[in-house]
């Protein structure tokens, strides 16, 4: 199984249940799961997004950044993600210091989810 999970970092809690970005990828890949979540989701939600990055044999991490006071549960998810090496790929959209920071021991995009790039990753 391999997974695309998307981190949101809002000022605000959004109350969307399903991110478009989320939707587009889950019709271009219907073979990846998807899960999407924010600074503000829940201890349990961030844990199910841990026990995803576990169970997955890849991973795509996706942070639509933007400037908040709350990193939320990013800093768990990263050091989740590091753990997979080279089987993780995070993009990033915006501007973050700790994702780029943590994006060194992992394969690392800065910009949109492009159809291309997650074609090569995930063969």
């Amino acid at each position: 199984m391999n997974s695309f999970i998307q981190f949101t970092l809002t000022e605000k809690p959004e109350l969307s249940f399903q991110q478009p970005d989320v939707s587009g990828i889950k019709q271009e890949f219907p073979q990846l799961t998807t899960f999407d979540l924010d600074n503000h989701s829940e201890e349990m939600i961030v844990g199910y997004a841990q026990k995803l990055m576990d169970e997955s044999k890849k991973v795509v991490f996706y942070i639509k950044a933007s400037e908040v006071s709350s990193q939320g549960g990013l800093m768990k998810l990263l050091s989740r993600l590091v753990r997979k090496k080279k089987s993780a790929l995070l993009i990033l959209e915006g501007k973050n210091a700790l994702a780029e920071k943590m994006g060194k021991a992992v394969q690392f995009h800065q910009g949109n989810p492009e159809k291309q790039l997650l074609t090569d990753f995930l063969g």
